[in-house]
């Protein structure tokens, strides 16, 4: 209990800490390259969904259905769409309904999901994190978990090494996710802009990352005590020097927006997944 507390206050963490889009571009490629290297190891080539997924992990929501997963599947290794494997419709059952919490169903599900013949492991891994995204973890995608969990799993054959009970499973997968939150902390401390920043400017950073939008002047003016007009331009305008914003427009029809260097990424991947794969449920949560 202790351990999943801790986690979710890293979780926390990550999401306060401050990073250059430059910065934050070059974690986030180490984590996915880490995922296909420790997958290349095996033997296999680079899913050409892969990337793709991990930009979408947020419309991958619960329930899940067993064919509608045999459809990411194909999008994710780029194969025909599988037939749906024995024991996957007990184990979605299983997942959409489950009383435990994100660490408990997550680990279970990508346990259970190595015995599932058919069902490429990318998958599962892909709806492993998708499903601690979207109970709470939004900051699992800047984790290198995969290599630390399949520490404890015999990568040529994608099975869990010997006999080995839930109890066990649950434990050694919490563990490395707890591992890469620290690892990530570390990391993303060191990257912390924050204390190049002075108490306005991280109001107006972290006020711009929620609105999820642009804003004026006037609405920054509002994060502020009482800052003159000529003060708060100033800064927006050092914040955009510093690439942690993006600017539109001229003078008094000029808006801000927080520089988010996946936003193109991931309506692109978003796009391409609803393309493909239809309007199913993965895609009813957006």
């Amino acid at each position: 209990m202790e351990m999943m507390c801790e986690i979710r206050r890293m979780d926390n963490e990550i999401g306060e800490i401050i990073l250059t889009s430059g910065e934050m571009v070059t974690w986030v490629d180490e984590v996915i390259d880490t995922e296909i290297q420790a997958y290349e190891k095996g033997g296999y080539d680079e899913p050409p969904g892969l990337r793709d997924a991990y930009h979408v992990a947020g419309l991958f929501v619960l329930p899940w259905d067993p064919e509608e997963v045999c459809e990411l599947d194909s999008y994710i290794t780029g194969g025909d769409v599988p037939d749906v494997p024995d024991g996957m419709e007990d184990l979605l059952d299983w997942v959409n309904t489950s009383p435990y919490d994100q660490f408990v169903t997550a680990s279970v599900f990508l346990s259970e999901s190595e015995e599932l013949e058919g069902l490429d492991r990318m998958t599962a891994w892909s709806l492993f994190r998708a499903l601690l995204y979207n109970t709470g973890l939004e900051n699992i995608g800047s984790c290198k978990i995969y290599d630390k969990i399949i520490e404890g799993y015999d990568v040529t054959s994608g099975k869990v090494q010997g006999e080995r009970d839930r109890q066990s499973i649950i434990r050694d997968v919490t563990t490395a996710i707890h591992e890469s939150y620290k690892e990530a902390i570390d990391a993303y401390r060191d990257m912390d802009i924050s204390k190049d920043l002075d108490g306005n400017e991280l109001s107006f950073i972290r006020n711009s990352r929620s609105c999820r939008g642009s804003f004026t002047v006037q609405d920054a003016s509002s994060w502020t005590n009482g800052l003159e007009d000529q003060s708060i331009r100033s800064k927006l305008s050092r914040l955009t020097e510093l690439g942690l914003l993006t600017k539109e427009g001229r003078t008094k029809g000029m808006r801000f927006r927080y520089n988010d260097p996946f936003e193109d990424v991931r309506r692109d991947a978003e796009q391409r997944f609803i393309e493909e794969c239809g309007d199913f449920s993965f895609t009813k949560g957006k």
